[in-house]
């Protein structure tokens, strides 16, 4: 979850919840998040590549969430996306047909 309201936070994941399953139908106990970090981010399209940027504030150190995440204090990432409503097959059919159209 990102947000720029540390009372989101306390809304949404700090607080444990009890829950029953279908299966065992027994109460269960969703314990509370921990929060990895404090930091800046940034998605950016390069050349040919989207990238995926964090610079973590505050705390110089990691602290054992941060670790078990392999969260550094600073990181770039090349990322790839896909759009599920599309159908990226479809399209390439209809694009190799289209050529086929254009050579003859």
């Amino acid at each position: 979850m990102t947000t720029t309201d540390v009372g989101d936070l306390q809304e949404e994941l700090l607080i444990s919840e009890n829950y029953s399953t279908k299966t065992r139908g027994q109460d269960r106990i969703m314990p509370t998040a921990i929060p990895t970090g404090e930091g800046k981010y940034t998605i950016s399209n390069q050349d040919n590549h989207t990238e995926l940027a964090n610079i973590k504030e505050l705390s110089e150190r990691l602290n054992p969430s941060q670790n078990k995440f392999q969260i550094h204090g600073e990181a770039s990432y090349i990322i790839s996306m896909k759009n599920p409503e599309i159908n990226i097959l479809s399209l390439l059919d209809s694009q190799i047909r289209n050529l086929n159209i254009q050579r003859n």
